[in-house]
């Protein structure tokens, strides 16, 4: 994305004005404190199983009325690298995780925008222990973010959530055998018939 494109999903997260499935707000912190760094990757992880994936952005006092948007403090923001957060994520992401850190500037503050994008072919599980309680990280675990007033990071809880991220998942075998032609009777052309179409025009 464009510095424009981020500074105008910034703004509409920001404006949205409370959290969602697919939108976390989270205070400024340094990104060397390990707690943080685990509840961090715990939301990432819960990102990347809900469809379309999700954005957190961190910067934004979570306040009781409303949250306000008061942004990094700088001794917080210089402790971010992108580099350094998908390592630490990696060691606990199975699959990979896609996503992407960035920093941008809203209302003159500076905010942390991570974009996580959704699961490629099979739902993220978490791979191992974190190494604090308050983290949330537990080898085996899949993290999904909830639908209820005030959407959280977690484990799946029930069958309804379960099968929620099994569709996902089943859904997009399909599309992939489908783009294959393995589905329905259907299967690839052969070569003779791919000539046939391309040369139709000109017969």
């Amino acid at each position: 994305m464009s510095s424009d494109e981020l500074s105008d999903l910034l703004d509409q997260s920001i404006e949205a004005g409370r959290e969602s499935p697919r939108l976390e707000y989270k205070d400024s912190w340094p990104w060397d404190e390990q707690k943080f760094k685990e509840m961090l990757t715990r939301s990432i992880l819960a990102m990347a199983n809900m469809k379309d994936g999700g954005h957190i952005v961190i910067g934004v006092d979570e306040g009781q009325d409303a949250p306000n948007p008061a942004g990094m403090q700088p001794q917080h923001l210089t402790t971010y690298n992108e580099e350094a957060i998908k390592d630490f994520v990696g060691n606990y992401a199975d699959p990979y995780v896609d996503f992407s850190v960035d920093v941008v500037t809203s209302r003159d503050r500076q905010f942390v925008l991570i974009t996580v994008r959704e699961f490629a072919e099979l739902p993220v599980i978490c791979k191992k222990d974190g190494k604090t309680e308050q983290g949330g990280l537990k080898l085996g675990s899949l993290y999904i973010r909830t639908r209820d007033r005030r959407p959280s990071s977690v484990a799946v809880q029930n069958q309804a959530q379960m099968r929620e991220l099994l569709e996902l998942a089943i859904d997009k075998g399909i599309r992939k055998l489908q783009q294959r032609g393995l589905v329905y009777g259907q299967r690839s052309p052969t070569d003779v018939e791919l000539y046939d179409r391309e040369t139709e025009d000109v017969r």
